[in-house]
């Protein structure tokens, strides 16, 4: 049974006119040719995969015949795919798949084990050869994958198979990698360097950018060369106020980005998968029970349930990174991922526009998790995305309690923790204005810091049924005196702790260090 065939999908394609030489991974590719039974170039979408081994296939001596096969979703057909696979071979190689070619065109499809047993036994007469699956992860018909695992098996010596793919193959590549036969081109290996970064805007694409702006594309595309290609696409013919606009304001809710992102990677996911994309894309950082706890069903009528296909999150994870899915580990135990900073923006952008009711609860039960986990950073990152200012406050009270001792680090933090609370929020809670009138202090502002003191020793004695009231204004009247004696002003200073001493305990550390200390220092 013959199948009609399109002739462009056996054409090695040409080498693309912005194309910027990569020799160290050229090499790399040229190396795997001595020994080596596969090529696997797996990463996500638009990160020049392609362009790379078209590249390299370029610079091979003339002695090499190479079989090129794009393929695509209707190749995942067991008859279609091996007259196309015969076909790719006879352009390289006109003797080789004649036997295979009349079993194909019987009135059923033969075994694949015959096919590819007749092929390799024509193979092993031909001069070097390198065949090409080219977006190999439109395949995902089982008996076809048994078939180039058969053919990787059966390779002879002179021949090499070369995979392009979005996502790794179920092929037995930890069996091949373990022999040392298979050389991997990963999403990291493809990651444009700046100084590649700066080739391709400033020559291939005829831009002026100076280093500081190059660097900062390079850093917000993470070196994504379809990123790069699509902002300097829009940066092309614009004037340099335009230039500098762009660049200020460029993200992955452009619309370029947005729409290549939405149109090749998450519209081609399954919708229970899309669903764990948009909630946790409001996570900085991924793990699978916060996952878990993220998309959990806690409540009947709460958030959907994790998705049906995986068993957890952290399967969903594993998944993801096998996938290319635009997520980055960040440990070797592949405990913790994150997203792609531009996937990240089209998820959170996508999630605003079909979920925005769900935001807040999501980063509600995000900062739950971190705040059980103790990271309060995390904790309080979240609570501020709620924008419920009474959490937030209750979160950064509760993780400024934590830290024992204030270094330079804990106290930029905080002050810009208790920044982005309203004034309401912080007034309403003592704990927070002692720490406000703290920070003020030791940021040169100690009569400022004495006043906000001093109101909080009216408002606690108006409030004297609130939780820690004493605790907290013993505080407040010592810190009253610390800064009093600072600042010269030695008879209030003994004045304050005396009536420190007036309030609390004999065994209260104020009573034994502070004031003591304080009293010192005046005297």
């Amino acid at each position: 049974m013959a199948v009609p065939l399109l002739a462009t999908k056996l054409y090695t394609p040409p080498l693309r006119a912005e194309w910027v030489a990569r020799p160290h991974l050229v090499e790399r590719l040229s190396a795997g040719l001595v020994g080596r039974k596969l090529t696997l170039v797996s990463a996500p979408a638009g990160t020049g995969k392609t362009a790379l081994v078209t590249a390299w296939l370029s610079e091979l001596p003339a002695a090499f015949e190479i079989a090129w096969l794009s393929l695509d979703e209707a190749d995942d057909d067991p008859h279609r795919f091996f007259a196309y696979l015969l076909a790719a071979l006879r352009t390289a190689d006109d003797t080789i798949g004649g036997e295979a070619q009349r079993l194909l065109e019987s009135s059923h499809t033969p075994p694949a084990e015959d096919l590819i047993t007749s092929l390799l036994n024509d193979v092993c007469g031909s001069a070097p050869l390198i065949l090409v699956l080219d977006d190999y992860h439109t395949i995902a018909e089982l008996s076809i994958h048994e078939a180039v695992a058969s053919l990787l098996d059966g390779e002879p010596p002179h021949m090499h198979l070369v995979i392009t793919t979005r996502h790794d193959p179920p092929l037995p590549l930890s069996r091949l990698r373990g022999r040392g036969q298979m050389v991997e081109i990963r999403q990291s290996d493809l990651r444009f360097t700046p100084e590649e970064a700066a080739v391709f805007l400033n020559q291939s694409m005829g831009l002026r950018l100076a280093p500081s702006e190059i660097a900062a594309l390079e850093e917000r595309t993470e070196g994504w060369i379809t990123g790069l290609q699509l902002a300097a696409l829009s940066m092309q013919g614009r004037d340099r106020a335009g230039i500098t606009r762009f660049l200020a304001g460029f993200s992955g809710r452009y619309h370029f980005i947005l729409d290549y992102l939405a149109d090749e990677v998450l519209q081609h996911q399954p919708p229970a998968l899309q669903q764990f994309l948009l909630q946790t894309s409001i996570l900085e950082r991924l793990t699978g029970p916060l996952c878990d706890w993220i998309i959990g069903s806690q409540e009947a009528g709460e958030l959907p349930a994790a998705p049906p296909r995986f068993s957890d999150s952290q399967s969903t994870l594993d998944h993801l990174e096998a996938a290319n899915l635009f997520i980055v580990p960040l440990d070797d135990e592949r405990e913790w991922y994150r997203y792609h900073q531009l996937f990240a923006e089209l998820l959170r952008a996508r999630l605003k526009e079909t979920r925005p009711e769900l935001i807040p609860e999501l980063h509600r039960r995000a900062a739950a998790w971190h705040e059980q986990a103790g990271s309060r950073s995390e904790a309080v990152h979240h609570a501020l995305a709620t924008q419920d200012h009474t959490l937030a406050a209750e979160v950064v009270e509760r993780a400024i309690l934590t830290i024992a001792t204030w270094s330079r680090a804990d106290v930029a933090i905080m002050q810009s923790w208790l920044s982005k609370l309203p004034h309401v929020a912080v007034n309403s809670r003592p704990w927070l204005r002692l720490f406000s009138s703290r920070l003020l202090y030791i940021g040169g502002q100690p009569e400022l810091a004495a006043q906000t003191l001093q109101a909080l020793e009216e408002w606690l004695r108006d409030h004297p049924t609130v939780p820690d009231a004493a605790r907290i204004l013993g505080l407040a009247v010592v810190d009253r005196a610390s800064y009093a004696a600072v600042l010269g002003h030695v008879q209030e200073a003994k004045e304050l702790v005396r009536r420190t001493l007036h309030h609390v305990s004999a065994d209260d550390p104020i009573a034994r260090f502070r004031a003591p200390a304080i009293l010192g220092m005046a005297h």
